[in-house]
């Protein structure tokens, strides 16, 4: 029997989306993989609220460590104590961190699994604060980690550059490339009445229209996205664009873009919507679009894959490696390229068909128990 414990203060959050929907898909698919393997989730944070909280608890069994979500890595960070031991009821055999995040003080093993380096490697998109976060927990992976598990061959090929560059030591033995996985929900349409917040789109779904998903932020190049609508705006007149995802620093220069080119009726920004309407809009987009300037991951795209959505993505970072063959692939920034991939999935039913029957075979070869499968590995090359 191996015990591990699941360090990730997103497993208590509400929200459903990136590290969150990493860490609760993982946490389901290694308890159902092996019954020698026993999982043991901990947060140091309470983040989703009293009632969320008490509700995974419930169902989970999660720890919440009692020293707080502000005070923890303070303490962890500069006094390197306590030990995460002494605040949980187990004494497990190894720590899986499931983000750079806490640098946690345990007396046991730890795994660390990163997702991406960005604010190591694309600093001009992030905060000051982002920055020394990722180098503080990027040090504590370096120095602590047993075994570091990455997203991609993407994030390890970045990792390894940089221990290379700034710790003069290459830790590319310790680098196991383990894909993420995908929700097999995606793959299902939705019903329509089970979907608690479709009054966001309801007066939308009738026109076809371009969508994309995303934190509101610099890297997720939204502004090629609209660049490219508005060429498109007046070649098809019915056309609308949706995105979903949360508010980023960038939230009110978008908005003001949309504004000044006069399509406030025609881009509707949604802020977080349900899984049931994200996997609707999915299936009821004519063309899925992500073309984020980089990505750990980029689970999005196999998402609007599995859902029977074309997708246009990046040529950079991890994003070809992800999609393979099955998306059109551009340039980032390059509107042009952008505008005439949409057209080309409007105009062309045949290569649209082409695209979804790829998509769909390109989407099942990602799944969490394969995910789950290749991380008992670690844990057992750990133990």
């Amino acid at each position: 029997m191996i015990k591990v414990v699941f360090f990730s203060n997103q497993f208590a959050s509400p929200k459903g989306h990136g590290i969150a929907r990493y860490a609760k898909s993982l946490f389901r698919a290694l308890k159902e993989e092996d019954k020698r393997v026993k999982i043991y989730p901990v947060s140091a944070s309470a983040n989703g609220g009293r009632q969320v909280t008490k509700t995974t608890i419930a169902s989970t069994g999660l720890e919440v460590l009692p020293w707080g979500r502000r005070i923890t890595p303070l303490l962890w960070m500069f006094f390197r104590f306590p030990y995460l031991e002494s605040g949980i009821s187990i004494r497990p055999d190894l720590v899986h961190l499931v983000s750079l995040s806490y640098k946690v003080r345990s007396r046991s093993p730890q795994v660390v699994t990163i997702h991406d380096i960005g604010p190591l490697t694309h600093p001009q998109y992030f905060t000051k604060k982002d920055q020394w976060l990722m180098r503080q927990g990027f040090d504590h992976a370096i120095q602590q980690s047993s075994t570091i598990i990455c997203v991609s061959k993407a994030t390890a090929n970045a990792v390894e550059k940089y221990a290379i560059s700034n710790y003069q030591l290459s830790i590319k033995e310790r680098l196991h490339v383990i894909y993420e996985g995908l929700d097999p929900a995606f793959f299902i349409e939705p019903l329509v009445e089970e979907i608690d917040d479709i009054y966001l789109v309801s007066s939308l779904l009738q026109a076809p229209f371009v969508f994309s998903v995303g934190k509101i932020s610099p890297r997720k190049n939204l502004t090629t996205v609209i660049g490219a609508f508005r060429l498109l705006s007046s070649e098809i007149p019915e056309l609308q664009l949706i995105i979903v995802g949360g508010d980023g620093w960038d939230c009110d220069q978008i908005q003001e873009n949309v504004n000044s080119l006069g399509l406030e009726n025609r881009v509707h920004i949604l802020g977080y919507v349900s899984d049931s309407l994200l996997r609707l809009l999915y299936r009821k987009a004519l063309v899925f679009v992500y073309p984020s300037l980089f990505e750990g991951f980029g689970l999005p795209i196999l998402e609007a894959m599995a859902s029977g959505c074309p997708v246009i993505t990046s040529k950079t970072s991890s994003l070809p490696e992800v999609a393979g063959d099955a998306a059109i692939l551009i340039e980032p920034t390059d509107v042009e390229s952008l505008k005439n991939g949409i057209l080309e999935v409007y105009n062309n039913a045949e290569q649209r068909f082409k695209m979804i029957t790829k998509g769909l075979e390109r989407a099942r070869l990602f799944c969490w128990e394969k995910t789950a499968r290749e991380t008992i590995k670690v844990y057992q090359s750990v133990k």
